[in-house]
């Protein structure tokens, strides 16, 4: 049955009840003395009632003073050895500390108690069950956080971490790897064909372009005298670029069906040179560094760094604010697929409560001291009379039920004596 737990005005009635039930049978005692004394001579039985009497006024007397002498000095009086915790309350906290590092934080006490516990297994279980809360307590915070944030220092602090991470890679030889990748085997091969069937289709896309370019390069007047020449310019660069374009499309059709064609070899040499010099030559690192720091300078990447955030920042609001958030969903579903597996997976579990409970003991051993000056320091820290109030709130219907015990057994012990008395000297 699981402890249940008072409040402290709870606590102080049931404290007083008692504490007054106690004085009452006190009280009681001195009545029944008085009675007793005054009747004794009647019938020899109320010899026996005014020793139990007697006796319960001595006993419920000594264990008031002894409970009183706990905490306070007994009507005020300042009696030696009492106050005792308002006193020594250094010396309380420092006990409580060690005892509770003696007794509690031991490594064997521990271990004995971590043995029996699967805390993987009620950690994964709790997950399985809760998953759906927490992650509502989870993504109920990140809007608040999103609104916190300053758009402008998040913008910047990207941009500088874009600007930093950009400035460590050099952008020459990554090109180069990422070429030697792409052309690795061969490669090289099918994109010279991908290459040469496009300028195919270039040229013969662009066949008047190229026409026209020639005719206005023909050295060759427009007119002699009265007589025109355009037609025949015309009819000229027709011709020309009709050559031209035919022995270019032969030229690239020959490289690209001939697999052993020379310019296939050229153009494979060029490659791997310039995939070498893109690795190596420091002409090349310098002018790609060149290149990314201009590309860095633009402002351009700023307005980016900050318009990426913006969309970022919406688009998580936006999702959170529907009640079917693919964000909650998807921390729902990793929650529960990462607790499910661990919590199926004996031998995983098995080895997770291993390093749970060696890093429980670690932390036990390593901190035991520390635990105990907390303890202890916390204690001497607090107010006189609120650490008497704190122990008598706890202990103090035990005492009092010390009082009403002392009464009682004190009392039964003097009708053993006034029995004992009539026997012996009768």
């Amino acid at each position: 049955m699981p402890p249940t737990f008072e409040d402290k005005e709870t606590k102080r009635a049931r404290l007083r009840q008692l504490r007054h039930v106690a004085t009452g049978l006190l009280g009681a005692m001195v009545v029944l003395y008085a009675v007793a004394r005054s009747l004794e001579h009647h019938a020899s039985w109320i010899g026996f009632v005014r020793a139990f009497a007697e006796a319960a006024m001595v006993g419920a007397m000594a264990d008031w003073f002894a409970v009183v002498a706990l905490f306070r000095h007994p009507l005020g009086i300042p009696i030696p050895h009492t106050a005792i915790v308002r006193r020594r309350q250094s010396e309380v906290g420092q006990g409580l500390g060690n005892f509770i590092v003696e007794n509690f934080l031991t490594r064997e006490i521990i271990s004995r108690r971590l043995e029996k516990l699967d805390l993987t297994g009620a950690a994964t279980a709790w997950l399985l069950a809760h998953a759906d809360a927490l992650a509502d307590k989870v993504l109920g915070f990140v809007p608040r956080l999103l609104d916190a944030l300053d758009d402008r220092d998040v913008a910047r602090v990207v941009y500088s971490r874009l600007i930093e991470k950009a400035r460590e890679i050099p952008v020459a030889p990554m090109l180069g790897r990422t070429l030697e990748i792409l052309t690795s085997g061969e490669k090289h091969e099918a994109v010279l064909s991908q290459v040469l069937h496009f300028a195919d289709s270039l040229v013969t896309e662009n066949r008047e372009v190229i026409a026209g370019g020639i005719e206005k390069e023909l050295p060759m007047p427009e007119k002699i005298g009265p007589v025109s020449l355009v037609g025949v310019r015309r009819k000229l660069a027709n011709y020309v670029s009709g050559k031209v374009v035919t022995n270019v499309q032969r030229v690239l059709r020959e490289v690209g069906e001939n697999p052993e064609h020379e310019l296939r070899a050229r153009f494979g040499e060029r490659l791997r040179k310039f995939v070498a010099d893109l690795r190596e030559s420091p002409e090349y690192l310098a002018r790609g560094e060149a290149i990314k720091e201009e590309m860095l300078a633009n402002t351009a990447l700023h307005d980016y760094a900050a318009g990426v955030w913006g969309q970022l920042k919406g688009a998580v609001n936006a999702d959170l604010a529907r009640p079917d958030s693919a964000l909650r969903r998807h921390l729902v579903g990793l929650v529960k697929s990462v607790a499910g597996a661990i919590h199926e997976d004996q031998p995983l579990r098995a080895k997770l409560n291993d390093s749970l409970r060696a890093g429980a003991l670690d932390f036990v051993e390593k901190n035991a001291a520390d635990i105990g000056r907390l303890i202890e320091e916390t204690v001497a820290s607090w107010n006189p009379d609120d650490l008497i109030e704190k122990l008598e709130l706890e202990v103090g219907r035990d005492l009092q039920f010390i009082r009403l015990n002392g009464t009682v057994v004190g009392g039964l012990v003097g009708v053993l004596i006034h029995t004992l008395s009539l026997l012996v000297w009768r």
